[in-house]
Order: C-alpha cells, then sequence, then structure tokens
C-alpha cells in the first residue's frame, strides 16, 4: 500500500507547468484523490460540489467539508450506520497512509515463523497506527499519537470473523475453542475499518494441553493488552513489532537492551535517525573497564548509545513468552509480552538507564532512564524518566513530535520530504528546501498550539499553501 499511494499521487497530479496555480475543479479532485484514492465523480453529489466551485472558487473548502464528513461516534466510537463507500474509503486511504509511517509493520523476524503465524490471529500489526488513525476521525488531539493510556484495537466490518487459520500443519476453520485462551480468545477483527475501541488492559488464563477443557488446567495468565501510557509506543503491538530479540531474551543494561525499540521511537515519533546528540555530548560516558561492551569505549559508539540505551532501560522489564509447546495437536498460542514488576532497587544515580558492565539483575530494577536528545533548535535535552509514560511528558511540551506529524502530512500531500534535524549537523540546501522546511515548522507549531490539535486544520492549512495548489505539485515560486 506504501507504494501504491505513491503511485496514485504521482500519476494524478504529473501536469509539469511551471509555478501556475491550478484550476480550482482540478485542484478538488487532486485533494479527493488524495483523501480517498478514488475518483471524484463517484461522488453522488459532483454536480453540486462543481456548481459550488466554479461559483465560488474555494476548493480546499469542498474537500475538507468531505474530510469533516467522516467521523466515528463519539459514542460507539465507529461509523454510524448506513456505511457508505466513500467514508470507508477515506478511513481505509488514510489508516494505509499512518500505517505506513511506522518502521516495522510486520512482527518481528526473530520470531518463529509457525508461532508468528498464529500470533497474527490476535494482534492486527496496523494497531499502533490506530493512534493517528483515531486522532484524525475520533477528533482527538494528536498529542494521544504518544500520551494516550488507552490499547486501541480495530474495528472492522468483518468482525472476529470464523476466517481459515493454519493450526496443526493444515488449513482450517479459526474457531476459539481450538486456542489456549479458550472461549476468550480475542481475534483480531478483519475487514475494512470502521472505527477503533479500547480493550483497556486485558489478561486472560490460558491452558495450554489438548484435553484443558475436561480438567480445566490453567496453565498461566498473561497481558494480552496492555499501555504504559506512551500511546501507540508503548502497547503490546508495537513492542511485538519492534522488538527484535528472541525469546530468551533479558535486558541487562550493557549488551542486552530492547534497542531496536528506542532505535523506532526516535524514527517513528520524532522523524529523526541515530544519533540525535552530538559528538562533545557524550565524551564523559566513554569508560575504559575490561567487562564494558566494546561500544562503551568510544566516542562515535556512545553518541548513538546514550540516547538510544537510555530510553530503551523504561523497557527493560518485559520479556517475550512464547506460549505454544510445538506439538501439532496442541492448542495453538503465539508470542506475547510478560512483564516483570520491580522489585530491585534502582542502579546508582550515575548509571540511571545503563551500566558499565552486565548486571544480570537489571531486569527486574525500577525502569528508569534518561531523555538525551537535541531538538530542532539544536537545545539538549537531559532529563529523567521514571518509565516510558515520562517520555510522553516530555514531548507534548517540545514542538518537535508536532513538527514530525506535520513532516509526514506535508510529504503526503505536496510531495516534499523536508529533513527535521539538530541545525548544529545540518546543511540546508538551497532556498526552495529552506522555504519548505519552514512551513513545516509553522505547520507543526500551530498544531502544538491549536486548542485541539485538531489533524483537519493541519491539513486544511497545508491544502490552502501556495506550494500545494500549484500546477507542479510542491513547486514554490521562490
Amino acid at each position: 500500500m506504501r507504494h501504491l499511494i505513491v503511485l496514485i499521487t504521482l500519476v494524478s497530479f504529473s501536469d509539469l507547468g511551471h509555478a501556475r496555480d491550478m484550476e480550482p475543479l482540478k485542484l478538488f479532485h487532486r485533494c479527493f484523490a488524495q483523501i480517498s484514492q478514488a475518483s471524484p465523480f463517484s461522488l453522488s453529489n459532483y454536480d453540486a460540489i462543481k456548481n459550488r466551485i466554479n461559483s465560488r472558487g474555494d476548493a480546499v473548502d469542498e474537500c475538507i467539508q468531505i474530510l469533516e464528513g467522516v467521523r466515528f461516534d463519539q459514542n460507539t466510537r465507529q461509523l454510524p450506520a448506513p456505511l457508505d463507500s466513500t467514508s470507508v474509503s477515506i478511513i481505509r486511504t488514510f489508516h494505509q497512509l499512518h500505517h505506513s509511517w511506522f518502521s516495522d509493520t510486520e512482527l518481528t523476524p526473530a520470531f518463529n515463523n509457525f508461532v508468528a503465524n498464529q500470533t497474527r490471529n490476535f494482534y492486527d500489526t496496523s494497531a499502533p497506527a490506530l493512534y493517528y488513525t483515531n486522532a484524525l476521525f475520533g477528533r482527538e488531539p494528536i498529542n494521544s499519537l504518544w500520551s494516550s493510556s488507552e490499547s486501541l484495537r480495530a474495528r472492522r466490518t468483518e468482525g472476529q470473523v470464523q476466517e481459515a487459520m493454519f493450526f496443526a500443519g493444515q488449513t482450517q476453520s479459526r474457531d476459539r475453542t481450538k486456542f489456549i485462551f479458550g472461549d476468550q480468545t480475542p481475534f483480531a477483527e478483519r475487514g475494512d475499518l470502521i472505527g477503533v475501541f479500547d480493550s483497556g488492559p486485558l489478561a486472560l488464563d490460558y491452558y495450554l494441553k489438548e484435553d484443558r477443557f475436561n480438567d480445566q488446567r490453567r496453565n498461566g495468565n498473561i497481558a494480552v493488552e496492555r499501555n504504559f501510557s506512551f500511546g501507540a509506543f508503548g502497547t503490546t503491538t508495537y513492542l511485538l513489532t519492534t522488538v527484535d530479540e528472541p525469546d530468551s531474551f533479558v535486558s541487562n543494561g550493557a549488551q542486552n537492551l530492547p534497542r531496536r525499540w528506542a532505535k523506532r521511537v526516535f524514527n517513528d515519533l520524532l522523524c529523526r535517525s541515530l544519533p540525535v546528540v552530538r559528538t562533545e555530548d557524550v565524551t564523559q560516558y566513554v569508560v575504559q573497564i575490561d567487562q564494558s561492551p566494546e561500544f562503551r569505549k568510544t566516542v562515535s559508539c556512545n553518541q548513538c548509545h546514550a540516547s538510544m540505551d537510555r530510553i530503551a532501560s523504561t523497557m527493560r522489564h518485559f520479556r517475550y513468552l512464547r506460549l505454544h509447546d510445538n506439538n501439532a495437536t496442541s492448542p495453538p498460542g503465539g508470542y506475547f509480552m510478560r512483564y516483570a514488576a520491580p522489585n530491585l532497587e534502582s542502579e546508582p544515580e550515575d548509571n540511571i538507564g545503563w551500566t558499565n558492565t552486565a548486571d544480570s539483575n537489571f531486569w527486574r530494577r525500577p525502569p528508569k532512564g534518561i531523555f538525551y536528545f537535541r531538538d530542532y533548535k539544536g537545545v539538549l535535552h537531559d532529563q529523567v524518566l521514571s518509565g516510558p509514560q515520562d517520555i510522553a511528558g516530555i514531548l507534548t511540551n517540545m514542538d518537535d513530535p508536532y513538527l514530525c506529524v506535520a513532516k509526514r502530512y506535508y510529504q503526503y500531500f505536496t510531495g516534499v520530504d523536508v529533513t527535521i534535524s539538530d541545525p548544529g549537523v545540518t546543511v540546508r540546501g538551497p532556498a526552495a528546501q529552506s522555504a519548505h522546511y519552514n512551513n513545516v515548522v509553522t505547520l507543526g507549531q500551530q498544531l502544538r498550539q491549536d486548542t485541539g490539535q485538531s489533524v483537519i486544520k493541519l491539513i486544511e492549512n497545508i491544502l490552502r499553501l501556495d506550494v500545494y495548489q500549484k500546477v507542479k505539485l510542491g513547486e514554490d515560486d521562490g
């Protein structure tokens, strides 16, 4: 789908006129195609829209009205019945777009493929994108993307269907009673997305033996869904797609930490690649201890690890739990997350979030960390974290995550990809690129300052820019 969106955009907007404004009706066609991946001629009221545009010339207003008409009901949190195809198409378009903004869109390849296939019965890997989609169609403020404590799951047209699944070496009907959770099995819904719901912290008993329903032998209880109050990035599904570690993995503060999760947080939430600090910010962290990891002994390696490792430590207490005993006749399960409640003291203050040498009890200590980051203005943030929820609190009061959201939508609607980074290490390109950068900064700041932090308002602000309304998309008069 990532490639399909780009292809349709390029095909639809290939008129290469020089810095000319697009005719209002053609501008509406462009906008509607982008928000729906459909032809405007499919609209039942197209003639009325055309007449209004020819009369008033405000194509953006017509397009935004269509977008504003697509909304999850405040009580049910889904599209009201009867469903109309245009609304479903618009939600599908944006949800697929939002999903493409995440670095990892499938379960981690570290999983055994057989068990991973079973896991997909429980988890919709596009679930992290629901926080974007709910902000747009549920009219939630965009900071819910990283600050929500909800465990959002998709409400889809086909529901929890009894569809084909892989079980016992063959394809057969998907049936709750065959699974380790029995009748409580929470299948991921299938079909077109029409809403969301909060499953809340969902913990279920599981039974691993084939005859479990005869003697009710309970093997344990597992948190199928949980959110660490870090929006999309604190969900079980985000962890299952980003923590690329084996079943036996435990954090030890040195060699072993969920680094891929931390790296993805910087990229997916802040549009930044490591390193996110300067070399002079990490010289004090170089250690020359024989038992220390090699990366702690050089400045160049510490430039990434000083940021990555110390937010990864806020997720130190998770471990994978593989619930399947490899017996073809046993009930199918999958990969899940288990969490160790801290029961030991923290590491010393001068080693918060990482240790000079491996600590076998690191994963049992409180999930402290450090947010170490230079923002787009070059300001160094060096803040203690008591858990991933503290990252959310810090980011809400910074421009950077709002700039990242603005950058994503700006690129989709204009085709221009803007780089956000520490100005101390970035050389800006030509004047036209600087103009696009300034647009994104202004859009991000407006989004943060907007009372409702409305995504629809952000989109409207993009559509009203001169750069969007040129015949050659993304071209600037400068």
